[in-house]
Formats: C-alpha cells, structure tokens, sequence
C-alpha cells in the first residue's frame, strides 16, 4: 500500500512534467506470433530515422536482409525465461534475463535468417526489434511553472522531499555541488530507505585510473551501470568509464534537472551563471548507466534501458528520467513497455 502524501503526489506528477519518461526512438515488433508464423505485418522490421526531423518518418526492411540484429524476445509467463537461455545462446550473446518489466531475453548479434527459428520457439510470445538510441536534452523547472508550485507546497527548500528519482542516462558526476549532502542550504538527507549498489569506480576502458574515490552518500543513494549489450555491439572510447561515473555529462545534466540541490552557484570556466536548482532539490537519487560515448554523441541500446528498469522497480523509485529520442509508436516499442 501507498502512504498518501499530497505533497509528494503533487511533486511527483510536476517531475513527470518534465522529465522525457518514454521518449523511445523507434523500436517496433517484428510482427512474430507466437505459433512461429508471421502476422500481417509481413517479414519486416519498422525502422525510425534518428534525427528529429524525420522522427515520424518510417522504412520497412525485409528481415532476412539484416545481417545482424538485436532482440528483446518476450516468453509466456507459465515459462521460466531461463530455461530457453541455453538454446537461444546458439544464436547469439544473451545479455540480459528479464523476470519483473515482463517475461524475456536480450539477445544480441544475431542474425536475421534466424529470426523464425527463434519465433518458433516453444514458450516464444514476440520478437522485438532492440535498436540503438540517442540521447535528447531535457526541459529547465520554469518551463513547467516549478517556482509557482514551490510556493505553494511549502517552499523550493523542501521540494521532494521523500522522492527518490532514477535517472536512465549517461551516468553521474557524484562530485558535482548539485549532488552534494548536506545540501548547500546545510541540510543534511535522511536515511535512504533501502540498500542500493553504488559502482562508482574511475577505471576507464583504455586502463586509465583516476584515482577518484567516491562513496554514495544520501543524495545519491545508488548508482549502476548497464552496458552489456552495448559492450556486445560497440567498442568503448578510451575515455568511458567502467562504472556510473558520467564521461559525457549529459546524465548529470538531467539529474541535476530533476532533483539537484537548490541554491548552487553555477560556474563556467571561471565565469558565474547564476544560481541554479532542480526542480525537486530535495528528491534522493539513484542512476543508472545506460548509455556510453560514441563519436560525436552518445547513444543507448533499449535492451540495456530495460534491465535498468527493472532494477528500478527493485529499488522502489518514484520517478523515472529518461531523455532519449522519442518514436511515435510506443505500444510496439519495448522500452515504452517496459515502462
């Protein structure tokens, strides 16, 4: 049961006013039935192009045309997903188990003439396509009208207090003044309510260590990291960090969005910017990296953004952040579903 707290209800909604919750950039069903044959759809993949601009724009490519794809397959719930690990392995990498969001696998690398074979599977429901995507900005608290329902709920100083938001994204600068505790106001966080992983190591993929050494405090309760099936798919820059340490700054840009400590001075290569604040400065926070550094940007598999869904529900967040390209077919985006 859910304690009602009008104050956290109010605060929670106003966090889903702004933060891009199931913003997926496209990701749609191959169509499969469970039987093994095809529905009407055909032997096609729906594809999105990655750019605003042509986000509603769609091509259909023949599947068997596809050398190699990505798959988040979904099991009937009577059938231990686990139990088809082993013969799904013969196709390609398993690289996630998945028993609370739904009944699934990911399964990487594998290649498109398989992909029948693996919907004729005993125990198979769909086949979905597991597409790589890109990270968006996120929306600033006056947008939203944030300062009018901060004065209204008891002041910014005491804005979520109780929340705890999970932000899906490029990871965290623990060290960063808006993830400070106390916070800059001296008030200290309370307890965490629960025990939560914390990998915040500074080994990056070339080897080099930074030697940062950073311990979660009770701002930001948890941190993981997600990243096997972008790992199976894409060699890491030499500046990625093996943990939830942020190297693109992109995820300490929506944490502190959302939930960064109020009245933080914000400098700029020695140039001050003013004061700045979350819209929930007392929300605690957890994150989880799913996305790393490709040249130019960085991206995110769905497949990886699903398994730190459901590590979310495990942690008992409130709120979800997640500002990555959105698609415009949600109900056959696995991501969305996952959601």
């Amino acid at each position: 049961m859910f304690k009602k707290n009008p104050k956290k209800s109010v605060f929670t909604l106003l966090l889903l006013a702004v933060l891009t919750l199931v913003l997926v950039l496209s990701s749609a069903s191959l169509g499969f039935a469970q039987d093994g044959g095809l529905t009407d759809t055909g032997n096609v993949a729906v594809t999105s192009s990655f750019t605003n601009e042509k986000a509603a724009a769609t091509s259909r490519v023949e599947v068997g045309e596809l050398e190699e794809v990505n798959v988040i397959i979904t099991v009937d719930e009577s059938i231990d997903a686990g139990t088809l690990k082993e013969a799904l392995g013969a196709y390609g990498e398993v690289t996630y188990e998945y028993n609370r969001v739904f009944n699934g696998v990911a399964l990487s690398r594998v290649a498109g003439a398989n992909l029948d074979a693996i919907a004729s599977m005993s125990g198979v429901v769909g086949i979905y396509l597991d597409e790589e995507l890109e990270l968006t900005t996120d929306a600033g608290p006056q947008w939203i009208g944030a300062p009018a329902v901060w004065s209204e709920l008891g002041g910014q100083e005491n804005a979520g207090e109780g929340i705890i938001v999970g932000v899906l994204d490029s990871g965290i600068w623990p060290e960063n003044p808006s993830f400070a505790d106390p916070d800059p106001n001296g008030n200290a966080y309370p307890t965490p309510p629960g025990t939560y992983g914390c990998e915040f190591g500074s080994v990056m993929a070339d080897g080099t260590d930074l030697g940062i050494d950073f311990e979660c405090n009770n701002k930001i309760i948890g941190a993981y990291r997600f990243m096997a099936t972008f790992e199976a798919n894409r060699d890491l820059m030499d500046g990625e960090f093996l943990s939830a340490r942020d190297n693109d700054g992109h995820g300490s840009h929506t944490a502190s969005t959302a939930a960064g400590n109020s009245n933080v001075p914000a400098d700029l290569l020695g140039g001050t910017l003013g004061i700045i604040s979350g819209v929930a400065p007392r929300a605690q926070i957890i994150a989880y990296k799913v996305c790393g550094s490709v040249p130019g940007t960085a991206s995110c598999y769905g497949s990886d953004t699903v398994a730190a869904v459901e590590q979310a529900i495990i942690d008992g967040v409130d709120v979800l952040n997640f500002s990555v390209g959105g698609g415009s077919d949600p109900y056959n985006d696995i991501v969305s579903l996952a959601f």
